[in-house]
């Protein structure tokens, strides 16, 4: 299993954005020396709690800080862009970064947002729709710009491209003075993911389809069966087996030495300020909350009852390589765990850089039995394989 983090990258309000970003800096650094595979970033344009609006630009930041870790955008939300200019902006970082790059795309971000960017829709309901169509039909013309030749005419209901005749020959549209150049640095397609933020979704669907990286918030075992559930879907609507072995899971996550230690430093540190003001809120909002509710058997979403029983992974080494472990053998398996990224500085910076160490050290190294064979082979290969 493979270890990573997810920053949003949360913040307290009043800190100046410089301020936030010089903390991730460290936090981006730590994580290559101690080996963590990979970080993903989010992306929020209303949030006063996470407040970096283009991912992509935080890990151009990133990346000239670091030299193996990659870096995925977690993701960009297709109704704020222009499919076309993503496209290269995307291309353009890889190229940038030597092949880098993981690409994340998902549809949500808080109602505000789809106010904002105006998003079609008599109400919120009507909105979330349509933003998902985006995403969809989006992530159609981006496949289509990095395609080799370049983009092709695309008549979508969002949005729609025209291939300029400059672009006369489809196979090689730089053979004149104009042509669409850019494309990421070597194969892409398994490294684009899709964020499932409801149960039962079309981009996780979408992931199965196209065998792209789905990633998934640990909220309870019946909601993660209905993930994958929609990414096994996709996969047989395209003749494929999904691989367990792409699916990431993002998590709250803090080792210390002692349970006290560490249940403190969520229960009166920014994390349990950041839960009730920033995951709180969007867990109602789309649906997860009720999934918690129901494994925990009571409507107290506190965070003292989420780590009492066990919902978030808190305490000593021990206890949270127990924790992963039995997700996996429970859940079912999965490749790579993602710790979410909190804003521990000042007070709090030497607890958090220690969890970190505690994690990718004493934890991690527990957890190596759990590998899982990579591809996504055809259907009519697995039969014959048995």
């Amino acid at each position: 299993m493979k270890l990573g983090m997810f920053i949003s990258p949360g913040s307290y309000p009043h800190r100046s954005l410089a301020e936030v970003v010089a903390w991730y800096e460290k936090v981006v650094c730590r994580a290559e020396e101690l080996g963590y595979a990979e970080i993903w970033c989010a992306s929020h344009t209303n949030s006063s709690w996470a407040r970096v609006a283009s991912p992509s630009q935080l890990i151009a930041r990133f990346l000239g800080l670091t030299s193996t870790i990659r870096f995925g955008t977690a993701a960009e939300i297709m109704y704020m862009h222009n499919p076309i200019a993503l496209a290269a902006r995307l291309a353009e970082l890889d190229q940038i970064s030597m092949g880098r790059l993981y690409f994340g795309f998902a549809a949500g971000g808080p109602v505000t947002d789809m106010q904002l960017f105006a998003v079609p829709g008599a109400n919120v309901p009507e909105m979330r729709v349509a933003a998902h169509e985006m995403m969809l039909e989006g992530i159609e013309v981006i496949l289509h710009c990095w395609q080799e030749g370049g983009p092709r005419d695309f008549d979508g209901k969002y949005y729609k491209v025209r291939r300029p005749a400059a672009f006369a020959d489809v196979s090689n549209s730089q053979k004149g003075d104009y042509g669409w150049h850019l494309r990421p640095h070597g194969p892409y397609e398994d490294r684009i993911a899709i964020a499932g933020l409801q149960a039962k979704s079309s981009g996780l669907r979408m992931a199965g389809e196209r065998g792209f990286i789905p990633m998934s918030w640990t909220i309870s075992r019946e909601f993660a069966a209905l993930n994958w559930a929609s990414v096994e879907e996709g996969a047989s609507r395209a003749g494929r087996i999904a691989s367990r072995n792409p699916w990431r899971f993002s998590q709250m996550i803090y080792v210390a030495e002692t349970e006290k230690e560490a249940r403190d430093a969520i229960v009166n540190g920014f994390a349990g300020i950041y839960y009730n003001k920033m995951w709180k809120p969007i867990f109602e909002f789309n649906g997860a909350a009720a999934y918690l509710k129901r494994r925990a058997g009571s409507d107290d979403l506190s965070t003292e009852n989420l780590i009492d029983r066990g919902f978030w992974y808190i305490g000593t080494p021990d206890k949270v390589a127990a924790q992963i472990r039995e997700q996996y053998e429970t859940w079912g398996a999965f490749g790579t765990i993602l710790q979410v990224g909190l804003d521990y500085a000042g007070e709090g910076a030497a607890g958090w850089m220690r969890s970190m160490e505690l994690l990718a050290k004493e934890v991690m190294p527990k957890l190596d039995d759990l590998v899982i064979p990579k591809g996504i082979p055809k259907i009519e290969e697995a039969r014959n394989a048995a």
